[in-house]
């Protein structure tokens, strides 16, 4: 009888082990799945925010042509995002706030000569690019400037913490302060 006790204990040990044990592995497996995924998450806007700044850094120069060949990247580079690591729900969210992007992206570049009317939809742009990051992640620390001069107040994103703003280029490059830091996820 004593035998069977302590065999019966020796068995129960043995499954709560195994049992911990598979429980830590699983755990671990799915950390590194979250992992892989957020960066894949990141690395996909990657070309959109490059885009993006290459759009603020022309408008700072005052440079409409380049701001327009930036604007067309842009709506290139949102066309190709892909959504495939996303649920149904988040796909959707993403697939309107892209529309919006593009069609902003796209009134950037066919406005070549019209810097004022690039600059408005640098506006809603940004807003666009906030959302997108919100979802999807950054792949750098990026920083939010805000500018209460031009239409009532706008924002833009930069990844510096130089205060250069496109909104007015070199007119009042130093207008604005820096609203918040959107750090990688």
């Amino acid at each position: 009888m004593k035998k069977i006790i302590i065999f019966s204990i020796a068995m129960i040990w043995g499954v709560i082990g195994y049992s911990q044990q598979h429980h830590h592995h699983s755990n671990s497996s799915n950390t590194d799945f979250k992992e892989e995924v957020s960066l894949k998450k990141t690395a996909v806007l990657k070309s959109v925010i490059n885009n993006y700044l290459a759009l603020n850094k022309a408008l700072i120069n005052d440079d409409s042509k380049n701001a327009s060949l930036a604007g067309n990247k842009l709506d290139s580079s949102l066309s190709n995002l892909d959504l495939s690591i996303y649920s149904n729900d988040e796909k959707e969210e993403l697939k309107e706030i892209i529309e919006s992007a593009r069609m902003n992206a796209q009134h950037i570049d066919k406005s070549i000569k019209e810097i004022f009317h690039q600059r408005e939809h640098l506006e809603f742009l940004t807003t666009d690019l906030k959302d997108l990051m919100e979802l999807m992640g950054a792949d750098r620390e990026l920083y939010m400037f805000y500018c209460p001069m031009f239409n009532d107040g706008v924002y833009w994103i930069y990844d510096s913490k130089e205060i250069l703003n496109p909104y007015y280029g070199k007119k009042m490059q130093k207008c604005g302060e820096m609203k918040q830091t959107i750090k990688t996820q």
